[in-house]
């Protein structure tokens, strides 16, 4: 009876843990998708085009996301697990700055300095050309808050809020899928104002993220220098 008390308690916190890493993987592409659907219907199927002509960038994203994070999630929970807080916090932070410089990196390179290049290494088609450039280079602009949001909500799963991570990327999409209306019918800031939303739902999704850090026991894991 003890033993089949200890597997639902493992089997109840798997599913925790499983449900909200669905989520964080789904939300690599969901802004795509829901982007693509208020799109098509508020702007034209030239726009749909654009933002499936973003999908490599974003992809690319999401694939660093997941070499720098889902290692360093790995090192930080053995290191937890061992009670060796000192080395799980040297991970996340060095994971994190990681995360960040990179974003960085791509955002300056791709989205400031060369949009209409990396426009035209991914578009031939110079109708379409105006609306990928535009949706393009706010997506890498932004790009920064994508793999911090993806990265915190990897740390904080592992540090025991896998429920926070859940409500993190569901409120992070319904935020997207509420700004590309407003931004794109209210403001008509069209595409761009599509790509300008499912950045502003990733940076909600970072503040709810980081109440995680307002309760005293989860403190565990804090930025330390070295």
């Amino acid at each position: 009876m003890k033993q089949n008390g200890n597997n639902d308690k493992i089997n109840a916190q798997f599913y925790r843990y499983l449900w909200a890493y669905i989520l964080v993987a789904l939300s690599g592409c969901l802004g795509n998708v829901v982007d693509g659907i208020i799109v098509g219907n508020l702007i034209n199927a030239d726009g749909v085009s654009a933002i499936n002509l973003s999908k490599p960038i974003n992809q690319f994203i999401f694939t660093l996301h997941l070499l720098i994070n889902a290692g360093a999630g790995m090192l930080v929970a053995y290191a937890l697990g061992k009670g060796n807080t000192d080395d799980a916090r040297r991970f996340f932070t060095r994971a994190l700055c990681l995360s960040g410089g990179i974003g960085l990196v791509l955002a300056i390179v791709g989205g400031a300095i060369f949009p209409d290049q990396t426009a035209r290494m991914l578009c031939s088609n110079d109708t379409i050309l105006p609306l990928a450039r535009d949706y393009m280079q706010v997506l890498l602009l932004g790009n920064p808050a994508f793999i911090i949001m993806w990265g915190l909500s990897t740390m904080v799963g592992v540090d025991g809020s896998p429920r926070l991570v859940s409500v993190a990327v569901i409120v992070d999409n319904v935020v997207n899928l509420c700004l590309d209306i407003v931004f794109i019918q209210a403001f008509g800031w069209g595409i761009t104002g599509s790509s300008a939303a499912t950045v502003v739902g990733h940076l909600v999704g970072i503040a709810i993220l980081l109440t995680h850090w307002r309760n005293p026991l989860n403190r565990r894991l804090t930025l330390v220098m070295g």
